[in-house]
């Protein structure tokens, strides 16, 4: 099954949603040439939190909801927004104690994508991955980064 069917899935049998709820929201989402997650959030059928919770429990990994607060200036510091934009990332907490950046990404079992991170990382900090959906990041990037409202 593909990410996008069982997300439809999970949308119909624990959300409750219609299937013409989900279709309007494609609908929506290709007129405005924007995800479907977007498209659904923006039409307010689910939240960023409904679909951070499902990627929580799927991929094992704990969810921060990422425009309740502004993320540690530290944190921030070590992702620049080329790298936050490019890689689709977004940064939740630094300890400098322990040198652990933590980053949100909506599948941290994407090998390309983390091997990428190790690179860009290597020898600076040690990474930790939590999930967030790549709607949430996207508008964390624009809010946080570019100084959009939300």
């Amino acid at each position: 099954m593909t990410e996008l069917a069982a997300l439809k899935r999970f949308l119909i049998e624990d959300k409750g949603l219609q299937p013409e709820q989900i279709a309007q929201a494609e609908d929506y989402a290709l007129t405005r040439h924007i995800s479907l997650e977007e498209a659904l959030v923006f039409l307010e059928l689910i939240d960023y939190g409904v679909l951070g919770k499902r990627l929580a429990a799927i991929h094992g990994k704990p969810y921060y909801a990422l425009l309740d607060q502004e993320p540690p200036k530290a944190a921030k510091a070590r992702v620049p927004l080329k790298i936050a934009a490019k890689l689709r990332v977004f940064p939740v907490k630094y300890d400098g104690a322990k040198n652990v950046l933590v980053l949100a990404l909506p599948d941290p079992k994407d090998s390309r994508l983390t091997e990428k991170l190790k690179t860009v990382y290597h020898g600076t900090s040690r990474l930790a991955f939590c999930v967030a959906s790549s709607a949430e990041i996207e508008k964390a990037i624009d809010v946080y980064y570019r100084g959009m409202t939300y």
